[in-house]
């Protein structure tokens, strides 16, 4: 099944270059989980939970929130050109990190900021057309609150993931010095709807099942639930690019996914 195909290359791409991945991403991955636990930003998120639940209102956190999302962009794009270039372009990262392109992580910048616009506005419209009609349906008692939500979802989140990573392309396009464009993305993943969702779904199935001991053994805010947390987010990141450079190199360069 090609859906398969595409979730075991984006598997095997990372565990076979497990080095050069840790190369491009463990240092900066590890200053992000420790900049995280310094400031404290989990705690503050908490706090800030529950002070809108007590009170309906509270001071966001902007003091730890800011510049750790400032650094996880930044080391996120930094990844993504860094991991992008080398499967793509076979090109090696330095000792310890990925080489800085500017120009590339600005332009990979750009292209995930249109990206995620672009799925915003998608996900609102879509929700919005699902939401009135499963309304109507509640309302002509057709269907339950339960069984709405249920649907919601199972009609709405499928058709985002597919239409997010169907545009992804123009984050790797980016990364390797190509013109990114939404749509020569779509254009290139015409026909591989299902494939990619049954990839996506695999991928977040992995995510799941390496984020479970983070409840199950952890104390909550803990260092070591933190460090786990910090491979869980690698995990996701580096799968996610790699599924994304899978896409890339296979729909527009034409690899093969044996």
């Amino acid at each position: 099944m090609k859906g398969f195909a595409i979730f075991h290359h984006s598997v095997r791409q990372l565990a076979g270059n497990i080095g050069p991945a840790l190369r491009i991403s463990a240092l900066l991955t590890a200053i992000l989980q420790l900049l995280g636990y310094l400031l404290d930003v989990q705690g503050d998120m908490a706090r800030y939970g529950i002070m809108l639940g007590t009170f309906g209102s509270g001071a966001f956190p902007w003091k730890s929130v800011l510049p750790y999302l400032a650094f996880s962009l930044l080391s996120g794009c930094w990844i993504g050109v860094g991991w992008c270039r080398y499967v793509l372009m076979e090109e090696q990262p330095g000792t310890v990190l990925p080489l800085f392109r500017p120009s590339r992580i600005v332009a990979y910048l750009v292209a995930l900021l249109v990206l995620t616009l672009a799925s915003v506005f998608a996900g609102f419209v879509l929700g919005f057309l699902a939401g009135f009609v499963l309304g109507f349906l509640k309302a002509l008692n057709m269907i339950g609150e339960t069984a709405s939500v249920v649907m919601f979802l199972v009609l709405v989140l499928p058709v985002i993931l597919v239409f997010s990573l169907r545009l992804s392309l123009g984050l790797p396009a980016a990364a390797i010095g190509e013109k990114p464009s939404m749509t020569a993305s779509w254009r290139a993943t015409r026909g591989y709807g299902l494939a990619i969702l049954v990839a996506s779904v695999l991928v977040i199935l992995v995510i799941v099942l390496v984020a479970l001991p983070v409840g199950l053994v952890f104390q909550p805010l803990s260092a070591p639930a933190w460090i786990w947390q910090g491979l869980i987010g690698w995990v996701t990141l580096m799968l996610g690019l790699s599924l994304s450079a899978t896409l890339y190199g296979h729909c527009v360069q034409g690899s093969p996914l044996a």
